[in-house]
């Protein structure tokens, strides 16, 4: 089968693996529509004949552990789903948040001779020579939720900035007015473009007035005590934006022992945060979900088409959704 004819076929695998939300930044259109799918099963059986006799191999570096993160839990059950419908071979590393353990990780994964490299980055400026020498060996690199700063060739990732901006219309419609506080931060892009797109929208609502942005570490104890500070620096403050579900909590924690009357919209979908809100929790009111499973296909599928030829664009964002009492029910990693 000619390269042309693979990098098709590899456009119609990632049909089956892509989710319809995931918009291609430098492309004019979204991913191509349902009856596109039809095409690819009469093409299946060829499919499954490529990946019998030449089995890709994908190696996965993620940032966190998944047990201490839902999110990459998700992130790395998809993988394994992914990689399992094309045939291929999956080799996973889990760094503990630490750069130096993930260059380590991504040496030993180039090492085993994989063809596709997929780095959820702790910094994104870190990781340039293992970018640079993965590609040396032929490995198409794509970066995972933030963005690497090298010659990636495609980054996937929620629509961060986006997220932030939905955050800010939801907190306008269910908190109205009042004192506003944003809280958390870090260096990872994913994390700057929710509070940027938070920043921007809220212009669009004069009714709610940023009064503080609180940094510290990212753990849900060390949001709990931000928020103890924050509130009593600000006690008029009436609602606030977490950056994540992690810091949602840890700052709702500390609202409920407290008694306070504030109301919390984050990013992410975590479980726990979804649960709250199927039972109508006073304090968390509404989160900005993520897909990890589809971030998890749309960057398998883009890789196959690279590996094979094709084109694809320099960056691709996978849509977010409002999560709210009304709709929790039906969302879930």
């Amino acid at each position: 089968m000619t390269k042309r004819a693979l990098a098709t076929l590899a456009t119609l695998a990632l049909l089956a693996l892509a989710p319809a939300q995931a918009r291609m930044v430098d492309e004019p259109s979204t991913l191509p529509s349902s009856e596109f799918y039809r095409e690819f099963s009469n093409l299946s059986d060829s499919f499954y004949d490529i990946k019998a006799h030449d089995s890709i191999s994908v190696g996965v570096s993620l940032m966190r552990y998944h047990e201490a993160n839902p999110y990459f839990s998700a992130l790395r059950e998809a993988f394994k789903t992914s990689v399992a419908a094309i045939g291929g071979r999956l080799h996973l590393a889990e760094a503990n948040a630490d750069v130096r353990e993930q260059i380590t990780d991504i040496k030993n994964l180039i090492s085993r001779g994989i063809d596709i490299l997929i780095i959820s980055p702790v910094e994104a400026t870190a990781l340039r020579d293992q970018i640079i020498q993965a590609h040396r060996n032929g490995i198409i690199v794509v970066s995972l939720d933030t963005r690497c700063r090298g010659p990636v060739d495609t980054h996937v990732g929620s629509d961060n900035y986006a997220a932030g901006a939905l955050a800010a219309d939801t907190m306008n419609t269910l908190v109205e007015e009042g004192d506003v506080a944003i809280l958390g931060s870090a260096p990872q892009n994913s994390i700057q473009q929710r509070v940027a797109g938070f920043i921007k929208q809220l212009h669009n609502h004069p009714e709610l007035k940023v009064v503080a942005s609180v940094p510290f570490r990212h753990t849900r104890e060390a949001a709990a005590e931000a928020c103890e500070r924050l509130l009593h620096d600000l006690p008029n403050v009436r609602a606030i934006f977490a950056v994540s579900d992690t810091v949602a909590l840890g700052a709702r924690d500390y609202i409920a022992k407290a008694g306070a009357k504030v109301s919390i919209v984050s990013v992410d979908g975590m479980p726990e945060v979804v649960n709250l809100l199927r039972q109508r929790d006073p304090i968390l009111i509404a989160t900005i979900g993520q897909h990890p499973q589809d971030e998890a296909k749309t960057a398998i599928g883009h890789a196959l088409i690279r590996l094979w030829g094709g084109y694809i664009p320099s960056e691709i964002k996978v849509g977010v959704d409002q999560v709210n009492h009304k709709n929790a029910v039906r969302f879930s990693w």
